[in-house]
C-alpha cells in the first residue's frame, strides 16, 4: 500500500480477512479491513466505509488499543490525503485521543503531524506552527512523522512568505529518498513544487513535479486494468478517471499545456501577510 499497489493490497487483504476470520484471530482480522479499508479509500471505492466500520468495532471490542490508533488514523490521513479536510480532521483527532490515552508515542506524533497538515490546508496557520513544533521536537523515533511536520513547515513558511522554506523540505525529501516509497515520497515533492511556483521557477517546478509522476500513473494504472474486478456494479470507474487526470497533468509538464507563470502570479507578501 505505501507503494499505491491498490489492487494487490485489496487482493492480499481480502485473504488475510478469510483467513483470520477462520482462525479467529482479532489482531489480524481488524488490521486486515483497515488495511482493504485504506485501499479501497485511495481508490475511490465507497465500500471502504464498511470496512473502516468493522476494523473500528473489532479493535474496540477486543480492546486492540494500537489497532484501534491505526484505523482512526489512516482513516483521517487517508481523507487528508484526498483533500476531505473536515473528515481528517475528525478522525485525527479520535485518533490522537486514543493514543494519548494509551501512551502509543510513535503514532500520536504520526496523527500529529498529519493534523499539522490538515490544519494547514484549513488555512488554521497558527495551530498548524505550533503542531509541526510540538512534532519536530518528539519525533526523532518516528522517520515518517517527521517527514509529513516537515512537509507541513515548508509549505507553511512558503504560503507566508517566511524565510527558510527549501530546509525543511530538502530534510524531508532526503528521509523521503531513504524510505522509497511513494506514499512518502509524493508529498515531499508536490511541496517542494509549490514552492518553486511561489519562486517562479517553470523548470524546478517541472522537475520536482516530475520526479516521482511515472510510478505515481503506472499505479493508477495497474488500479485501473483491474477496477472492473474489484468494483461492485454500478459504482464510479475512479481509478480509471485518475490514469486520464494523470495523463492530462503529464500534458501540461510536457509544455503542451504548462501555463505560463505570470498568469498564474504567487500571491504577494502584502497578501500573504493580510491573511495572517
Amino acid at each position: 500500500m505505501l507503494d499505491r499497489e491498490l489492487a494487490a493490497s485489496i487482493e492480499w487483504g481480502t485473504r488475510a480477512i478469510d483467513m483470520a476470520t477462520r482462525l479467529g484471530d482479532m489482531p489480524t482480522l481488524a488490521t486486515a479491513h483497515m488495511t482493504v479499508a485504506c485501499s479501497l479509500m485511495l481508490s475511490g471505492d465507497p465500500r471502504d466505509a464498511q470496512h473502516f466500520e468493522r476494523g473500528e468495532a473489532l479493535a474496540r471490542r477486543h480492546g486492540l488499543h494500537q489497532v484501534l490508533a491505526g484505523v482512526l488514523g489512516n482513516r483521517g490521513s487517508g481523507a487528508g490525503e484526498l483533500y476531505r479536510f473536515e473528515e481528517a480532521e475528525r478522525y485525527l483527532r479520535e485518533a490522537l485521543a486514543v493514543t494519548a490515552e494509551h501512551d502509543l508515542d510513535r503514532q500520536h506524533v504520526y496523527e500529529l503531524a498529519w493534523l499539522a497538515l490538515t490544519r494547514l490546508y484549513l488555512g488554521a496557520w497558527d495551530e498548524a506552527a505550533a503542531r509541526v513544533t510540538e512534532v519536530l521536537g518528539r519525533s526523532t523515533e518516528s522517520t515518517v512523522a517527521r517527514i509529513m511536520a516537515l512537509v507541513a513547515l515548508g509549505r507553511l513558511r512558503v504560503r507566508r512568505g517566511d524565510p527558510e522554506a527549501w530546509p525543511p523540505l530538502d530534510e524531508a525529501l532526503e528521509l523521503a529518498l531513504g524510505t522509497g516509497t511513494l506514499q512518502r515520497l509524493a508529498p515531499v515533492r508536490a511541496a517542494r513544487a509549490e514552492a518553486a511556483w511561489y519562486e517562479r521557477n517553470v523548470d524546478r517546478v517541472r522537475s520536482e513535479a516530475t520526479a516521482c509522476f511515472e510510478r505515481a500513473v503506472e499505479a493508477a494504472r495497474a488500479l485501473a486494468e483491474s477496477a472492473d474486478r474489484l468494483r461492485p456494479k454500478g459504482c464510479t470507474p475512479h481509478a480509471r478517471g485518475t490514469v486520464t487526470v494523470a495523463r492530462a497533468r503529464r500534458a501540461e509538464l510536457d509544455g503542451r499545456r504548462f501555463p505560463v507563470i505570470d498568469d498564474r502570479v504567487p500571491p504577494s507578501n502584502e497578501a500573504k501577510a493580510a491573511r495572517r
